[in-house]
């Protein structure tokens, strides 16, 4: 999602430059941030694709592998320290993985992953916004998210 209005203010200045101004693109504080100011962010949603060898029971086929990782009750954040072993073992990961943008994000997509860049006044309008939106599954620009009982990105 994108904001509508981004503000100057005392944030944006740097200790490099206290000069009431925003250290990015220059303009005074009160004024707004040009279009390609850094300051002015989105929310996205993308899918983060990972090649790796992994350890797992000797006698586990392929159904059983994707039932582990995708339905059974082993938290996805459990492989986050596999992948960083691997980043420290191959000392980089970018031969692995794969960065694909999937769209823009709407509301309902910022209140699954609990990231705002317009937040509403408080987290139950931004509930009730989500619902009314997609009835509670995040929406990427004509894509639904299947609840699976797991988070989509």
């Amino acid at each position: 999602m994108k904001k509508n209005y981004w503000p100057v203010t005392t944030e944006d200045e740097r200790p490099a430059r206290m000069d009431g101004t925003c250290f990015y693109c220059g303009i005074k504080i009160g004024g707004e941030h040009k279009q390609d100011c850094v300051i002015r962010e989105r929310t996205i949603v993308v899918e983060l694709r990972i090649k790796m060898v992994r350890k797992v029971p000797e006698d586990w086929d392929k159904e059983m592998i994707e039932f582990h990782m995708n339905e059974s009750s082993s938290c996805k954040d459990n492989i986050l320290s596999e992948i960083n072993d691997m980043a420290e073992r191959c000392g980089c990961l970018c031969s692995y993985a794969e960065g694909i943008f999937l769209g823009e994000a709407g509301p309902g997509d910022e209140e699954y992953c609990q990231l705002y860049i317009n937040p509403a006044k408080t987290k139950e309008e931004n509930q009730k916004s989500a619902q009314q939106l997609n009835g509670n599954m995040p929406v990427v620009k004509g894509l639904t998210f299947i609840n699976t009982g797991t988070s989509p990105v």
